[in-house]
């Protein structure tokens, strides 16, 4: 079962997300992302090399607790505050909290917060009209709409 071409994410149709536009991905740099079925996130490459990983969260307070673990985990790399909520070397590696949506970028060519802060000014709060995609996982039907919000479809 492929999963490429889902951005976006979400928790449940009536819940806080956030997503970027399809058509936008190009202009971004981000290459076809696949949908993390495990949790409410999605991984996409980096053209110049690296990797980009959207997690949307419940509340801005568990998106806060997820950045959080998310520096004790990368203690490895010297992340400084480059500004509120966002974190990295801001050359391979940014991490940036905007509400309850975390955005993790590692970049191969040196522009990890360039691409992690033109995620966030991507980012859209409205859904786009219609449906993008249906798929059956794990027996029910899941829709995801043009910036890839997925929902159940009932």
């Amino acid at each position: 079962m492929s999963w490429w071409l889902l951005v976006g994410v979400a928790l449940a149709a009536e819940g806080p997300w956030a997503g970027v536009p399809l058509e936008r991905l190009a202009e971004l740099g981000v290459g076809e992302p696949t949908l993390d079925v495990g949790h409410s996130a999605w991984r996409a490459p980096l053209e110049a090399g690296g990797f980009v990983e959207v997690s949307l969260y419940q509340t801005p307070d568990r998106a806060a607790a997820a950045a959080a673990w998310l520096q004790v985990a990368s203690a490895q790399r010297s992340l400084t505050a480059l500004g509120p909520d966002h974190w990295g070397d801001d050359a391979g590696m940014a991490l940036l909290r905007d509400g309850n949506v975390v955005i993790l970028v590692r970049s191969a060519s040196g522009q990890a917060g360039a691409v992690a802060t033109a995620l966030q000014g991507a980012l859209v709060v409205e859904p786009p009209p219609g449906d993008w995609q249906r798929l059956v996982v794990d027996g029910v039907e899941v829709a995801w709409d043009a910036c890839g919000r997925r929902r159940v479809v009932e």
